[in-house]
């Protein structure tokens, strides 16, 4: 396998692609509604306040075994 050679007018002409796609991304993306942003929102609190909750059964577990 060979690797390319770094060189300062490659490099730059990464910085731009990355800097082009990034810009590209916030041309495209929009502001959420309300309701997809209460969804979202939703959503998100059910799936941490489970993982809490699974955190809590794991540490009740692990007092009743002693371990």
């Amino acid at each position: 396998m060979t690797k390319k050679k770094l060189t300062p007018s490659s490099i730059i002409e990464r910085v731009k692609n990355a800097i082009n796609s990034y810009i590209y991304v916030l041309k495209v993306a929009r502001k959420p509604d309300k309701k997809e942003f209460l969804k979202t929102l939703e959503i998100s609190i059910i799936f941490i306040s489970f993982i809490g909750l699974l955190g809590f059964v794991i540490y009740l577990v692990s007092i009743i075994l002693g371990v």
